[in-house]
């Protein structure tokens, strides 16, 4: 019984995914004038990280590497890989991953073997599900918006100061100050934190808050200056009015049969 309910999740699923993509096919006019207009912006897609034994790290791919094509399709941006990756769900098999290191031209073909690839996973995550995680610019902890009347606020906190420790902990990244403030709910903290130049402490009390589960977690009011990206891995696409329409006919093309793939596998 458990396994028809996994199952028919997992169907399920799989033409909710199929119907968002007939969805965006008919919608895909709208795209050829946002392309005509705009163009596209995207981030090269460069690996960050490579969990040991997992399906990225028996392939050989390695941290600084950019993945430029997935079973022979190129991948310019993040987008178009987990757009290659969404096809694989519930696969098994080769895929076929193409990647070189930064600044280099030297193209390198490698394998990674999917079994029943992601096929129980209710909301499933590409790129932890074949064992890498994307590269992220440094983002240290340099405040931007504080909330009037939080605990940033009321420990005189001002937008463009620089954490850089709690209670002699190194907070290097911004990803590990939330994970600490959020595990200190109410709980006082000495705050070392720089500003223009010039190091100053100050007490910092994380208000309490509840999740929906009921666990309590640490909030205190800031939101963080968000890091550029290198320039170089920056991928920008403009299309005259001609080249706008073989895009969104290619695009629309890929859908269809993205689509009837992921409706064979219901």
């Amino acid at each position: 019984m458990e396994g028809a309910d996994r199952s028919f999740r997992t169907s399920s699923w799989l033409f909710a995914r199929a119907l968002g993509v007939v969805l965006a096919i008919a919608f895909g006019s709208l795209g050829v004038q946002a392309r005509g207009l705009f163009g596209e912006t995207g981030i090269a897609p460069i690996i960050g990280k490579v969990e040991a034994d997992s399906v990225a790290a028996v392939a050989g791919l390695e941290v600084g590497q950019e993945i430029v094509a997935i079973d022979g399709h190129e991948t310019p941006t993040w987008q178009a890989v987990n757009f290659r990756l969404l096809d694989r769900i519930g696969d098994s098999g080769p895929l076929q991953l193409s990647v070189r290191y930064q600044e280099s031209d030297l193209v390198s073909q490698t394998t990674g073997m999917l079994q029943n690839w992601l096929a129980d996973s209710e909301q499933p995550n590409l790129g932890a599900g074949l064992g890498f995680q994307a590269f992220r610019p440094p983002s240290p902890v340099i405040l931007d918006e504080i909330v009037a009347d939080s605990p940033a606020a009321a420990a005189g906190l001002q937008s463009g100061d620089r954490v850089m420790s709690a209670d002699g902990k190194l907070m290097p990244e911004w990803q590990q100050w939330v994970e600490y403030v959020r595990a200190r709910p109410g709980a006082e903290r000495l705050l070392s934190y720089e500003r223009d130049g010039i190091a100053a402490q100050t007490l910092l009390v994380p208000a309490r808050k509840e999740a929906e589960d009921g666990t309590a977690y640490g909030q205190v009011g800031v939101t963080v200056q968000v890091p550029e990206w290198p320039q170089d891995m920056v991928r920008e696409f403009h299309y005259g009015p001609w080249s706008a329409l073989v895009a969104a006919t290619n695009r629309t093309s890929d859908l269809v049969i993205f689509t009837l793939n992921s409706i064979k596998k219901m």
